[in-house]
């Protein structure tokens, strides 16, 4: 009886390490902190310069303590909602986008609409989440 009890605690053993390696490989990779506090600046910036209105039920600004914790509560969530693989696609295809149309004198329309679906989703996400613009703004 003891030799099968060891196997049995083996197998399960071996099964709780199985899948902590499955949940480990299925996890986002993090964004790195200057990422992070590029998107908090945008932000910040949107906010602090009056761009971008933030309704808040105050007849008082927001104070940078406030506009801080929001900033943080919107880079949160857009965390969750966008990964970085995707972040970063954008930011690469903007950029070919932005040197193919300076060669051929197009206009920023054209740069947008010659990116895929899944540039203009993670576009749209940084307009909502990161900037607080309603979804029809963000289009």
């Amino acid at each position: 009886m003891k030799p099968f009890f060891s196997l049995l605690q083996k197998k399960k053993l071996f099964l709780v390490f199985f899948s902590c390696f499955l949940l480990i490989g299925c996890m986002a990779e993090p964004y790195p902190q200057a990422i992070q506090q590029e998107l908090l600046s945008i932000c910040k910036n949107g906010i602090s310069s009056g761009m971008t209105v933030v309704h808040h039920g105050k007849d008082k600004a927001l104070s940078n303590e406030d506009i801080d914790r929001l900033c943080q509560f919107r880079l949160t969530a857009f965390m969750k909602e966008v990964s970085l693989d995707k972040y970063l696609n954008l930011n690469k295809n903007i950029y070919e986008n932005f040197a193919r149309a300076y060669s051929h004198k197009y206009i920023l329309k054209d740069i947008y609409d010659t990116l895929s679906p899944d540039d203009k989703q993670t576009n749209a996400k940084i307009a909502t989440i990161i900037l607080g613009l309603e979804s029809n703004d963000a289009k």
